[in-house]
């Protein structure tokens, strides 16, 4: 906790030091996953930004090495922690963050005081998240969330929906008035058919498929434990006899995406012994969902962003209870939150993949019903929808 009273105490330090009026709206700055990756809603917002608006000068921030290739070229890159990147912040209008002030530097103090800072987040959650997620209800505990939320928290934070309006205020302390009702800026792709094509050829040529028949891709992508290191291992399926006879009639991959947590930890599986079943851990999950026709998964918000193209969706909950009760948690029972059919087993694993691949409608009505609460700010104009009203922040507040 003295470790913690520090680095408060230095946040409120910087938070006032950088604190000025002298900012630029139109110098714009973003960044996401720690600076460990480029793909996801700040990604996605830099390069809408970038074609749609040339007065705006933008800055990706990034640890060395990081793959920034999906990056519209006039956007320009800064290294995460260097001096560069502090000085620009001092005259930065606007952030845009996926996780936190973590993502531009190290420490993760709010450089941004004086300018309008905004959380895109990573999804919407089934699991519980950020201050929700602890189990602690002391009153210490309580003054240091507060006094944390004063200094580290962003000015607003992007709401997809009416469920994620709610989750924000508890799991990270918005207001009402704080939150920007728009879809994610990640999700615009699943609104284009032409983009949607071209990710399915990225996928294909990823798989290296050579059969005539074009192959049906069944996406395999769960989250990460707390609490233990061990996941189910997908392998399993392909040792399954029924589902091995149904892929090579279907001309069915399985493609195995992990958590970037994971990643972190160096629990990782590279390899397959299957040339049916494919890790592809470094594709950016947007690509990957718009180039697949049945997605498996658990508690993953990829789940809720895969609806938008109203295809199959199957829950595979083997460890529900424990999740529940011993894990992270979560915020709704299955019964109120899954888009599909919900399975515990391999062997009702197979036959729910069988099923939704020969009826993909099957559950088109309850993913349809689920959307109105859980997506409900999607549009295919979300990106449009994002900037227009951090423009009219910017101009209201005379930044």
């Amino acid at each position: 906790m003295v470790e913690k009273i520090i680095n408060l105490l230095r946040g409120a330090w910087i938070k006032r030091y950088y604190s000025s009026d002298k900012r630029n709206p139109n110098i714009w700055v973003f960044g996401e996953w720690f600076g460990q990756k480029c793909g996801d809603n700040s990604a996605f917002f830099a390069n809408y930004v970038a074609n749609v608006d040339k007065s705006k000068e933008l800055y990706w921030v990034t640890n060395k090495g990081v793959d920034i290739a999906m990056l519209d070229s006039s956007i320009h890159i800064l290294i995460r922690d260097s001096k560069e990147s502090r000085q620009l912040f001092k005259r930065a209008g606007a952030a845009f963050l996926g996780q936190g002030f973590a993502d531009l530097s190290s420490k993760g103090y709010n450089y941004f005081s004086g300018a309008k800072s905004i959380l895109l987040w990573h999804g919407i959650p089934w699991k519980l998240i950020g201050h929700d997620s602890s189990s602690q209800t002391n009153l210490l505990y309580k003054w240091y969330v507060t006094a944390y939320d004063n200094y580290f928290r962003t000015t607003y934070c992007l709401s997809p929906s009416v469920a994620f309006d709610e989750v924000a205020q508890t799991a990270f302390g918005y207001c009402e008035h704080d939150i920007i009702k728009a879809g994610l800026p990640r999700n615009r792709i699943f609104y284009d058919d032409q983009e949607i094509a071209k990710c399915r050829n990225v996928i294909y040529d990823k798989i290296q498929y050579k059969d005539v028949k074009k192959p049906l891709i069944i996406t395999y992508m769960p989250t990460f434990r707390d609490t233990t290191s061990s996941q189910f291992d997908i392998q399993k399926l392909f040792d399954n006899d029924k589902f091995l006879d149904f892929a090579e009639q279907e001309n069915i991959f399985v493609i195995h995406k992990a958590h970037q947590i994971l990643s972190e930890r160096g629990t990782l599986i590279e390899s397959s012994r299957y040339n049916r079943l494919i890790n592809l851990n470094n594709i950016d999950s947007q690509t990957l969902l718009a180039s697949t026709d049945l997605l498996v998964t658990d508690y993953s918000s990829c789940f809720f962003d895969y609806a938008i193209l109203n295809r199959p969706i199957i829950h595979f909950l083997y460890d529900y209870d424990y999740y529940k009760k011993s894990d992270r948690g979560l915020y709704y029972s299955q019964n109120e939150v899954v888009f599909g059919e919900v399975v515990t087993d391999i062997d009702s694993l197979v036959d729910a993949i069988i099923t939704n691949i020969k009826e993909p409608l099957k559950y088109s009505f309850l993913r349809k019903s689920r959307a109105k609460r859980f997506l409900s700010y999607e549009n295919s104009d979300s990106c449009r929808e994002l900037k227009n009203k951090i423009d009219a922040i910017l101009i209201k507040e005379k930044l």
